[in-house]
């Protein structure tokens, strides 16, 4: 049985995304990273940082590309260092 992946999402209270679709950016600053949102803004927003480094993104990932909304079913996406794609999903 074959299931729509939308209605999938709703059924736990989360919202589908296509991975093409994740606004913000990590960029390397220093020793650290800085957030960019999709018209290339550093992000300032303290509650959004916050949730953004819970996520507990690996360092070594490069290309990350992050969900501004909480509630996507995919939070992250990133290469690893073998240049593979690596996913973080929604915890629920």
């Amino acid at each position: 049985m074959t299931q729509d992946p939308k209605e999938f999402c709703r059924r736990f209270g989360l919202t589908y995304v296509e991975t093409s679709a994740l606004p913000l950016r990590r960029r390397r600053c220093g020793k650290g990273f800085a957030y960019r949102d999709g018209a290339g803004k550093t992000i300032s927003d303290k509650a959004l940082k916050k949730r953004i480094n819970q996520l507990t993104i690996p360092p070594a990932w490069s290309e990350v590309c992050i969900a501004a909304d909480e509630l996507a079913h995919i939070q992250a996406i990133g290469r690893d260092a073998e240049g593979r794609l690596q996913y973080r999903y929604h915890p629920d």
